[in-house]
């Protein structure tokens, strides 16, 4: 009962109709490439449903077309996508779900990480067939966790990441190692020998491609790797990046790997008297950055582009082409970033 009316069902159309409650079923569900009851059966229990308001029960049919309409997307938690580049990320896949007729369902993993007891948390969706497929942007989750989604014989996208599988697991991402150079790069033109890489855990396959495309650039130019200038930063970034720069010779520029770090490295700068980039040069990694939070610091941060939203908008298409046609037409995808040269980034000082 709801709002004290009877819940109208299947049962009371066919009833009026004068049919089974399995031929309301058939003309519900059927295509017109597929029809499978008469044009006249068809029309008499239209008219019913129309007459009497009755609305099908979404799950009970999702559960009998074995489809949902419903794509999971997986992040940490809702904290970590509002602050990383994942929410512009986000507001692709939002953007293409619309135009594909799909439904979004979010679901965090931070309970599973925190208390491995509870289990794979974020796969509920999944075994309960409440999603048709799940795009996994949380790079937390482990590559065996990762494997398990191919039990449910669900397409999978990953973000920023590869895993090897026999199943079907696709991903789209950017081309860090590439992108990473091309920041190093820019640095040693300007004259930048001693150059700080600001990264997360490596443990990441992201963070490890980042330190990748810097020892590449790096030894193109001739000169030794030196391990103390790469600085892997956990999600609390703010104490570790202090520590660094009380602890270790200061470079004379910082490449950091999100707009999070790179913020709380130049506000750690400030605090000791240093200024970007007379005295420390600063490129942001990420792009699309959050010039709130950075503009208080430099309003033109140098940084390297990554195309955010059109990451969103491909994920949604390849889990929907492995949903309507068996596979994508491209399993993995490495978009270009673009540097963006600003006021952040200079000649190194002399230092005395």
């Amino acid at each position: 009962m709801r709002n004290g009316r009877k819940r109208i069902t299947i049962y009371d159309v066919a009833k009026r109709a004068g049919v089974s409650h399995m031929t309301v079923s058939r003309v519900l569900n059927e295509t017109p490439e597929t029809p499978v009851t008469s044009e006249q059966t068809r029309r008499k229990v239209l008219q019913v449903v129309d007459e009497i308001g009755y609305r099908p029960d979404s799950t009970a049919r999702a559960l009998a077309l074995s489809r949902t309409d419903t794509i999971a997307v997986a992040v940490y938690n809702v904290d970590y996508l509002v602050l990383s580049g994942f929410s512009s990320i986000l507001l692709g896949m939002v953007h293409r779900l619309a135009r594909e007729n799909y439904n979004l369902h979010l679901v965090t993993t931070a309970r599973q990480v925190r208390r491995e007891e509870q289990g794979t948390y974020f796969l509920e969706p999944i075994r309960e067939r409440r999603v048709d497929g799940i795009i996994v942007m949380d790079h937390h989750v482990s590559d065996d966790e990762i494997r398990s989604i191919q039990d449910y014989h669900v397409p999978c996208v990953l973000i920023d990441r590869q895993v090897e599988s026999a199943g079907p697991l696709y991903s789209v991402g950017v081309n860090n190692r590439k992108g990473m150079s091309i920041a190093t790069e820019h640095l040693l033109e300007l004259g930048h020998t001693r150059i700080g890489c600001v990264v997360g855990p490596l443990t990441f396959d992201r963070d490890r491609e980042l330190v990748a495309g810097y020892r590449t650039a790096i030894a193109r130019r001739g000169l030794e790797f030196d391990e103390s200038l790469v600085w892997s930063i956990p999600d609390a970034p703010t104490e570790r990046i202090e520590s660094c720069l009380d602890e270790r010779e200061l470079p004379t520029a910082f490449i950091a790997s999100s707009d999070e770090n790179a913020a709380t490295l130049m506000a750690a700068l400030m605090r000791r008297n240093l200024k970007v980039p007379e005295d420390v040069s600063v490129v942001s990694y990420g792009g699309e950055w959050d010039k709130l939070s950075i503009s208080q610091f430099v309003p033109d941060i140098s940084a390297v582009q990554t195309p955010l939203r059109e990451i969103g908008e491909l994920a949604i298409e390849m889990l929907v082409e492995a949903l309507r046609d068996g596979k994508p037409k491209q399993s993995l995808a490495l978009l270009e970033p673009e540097l963006y040269v600003g006021s952040s980034s200079g000649p190194p000082r002399r230092r005395s």
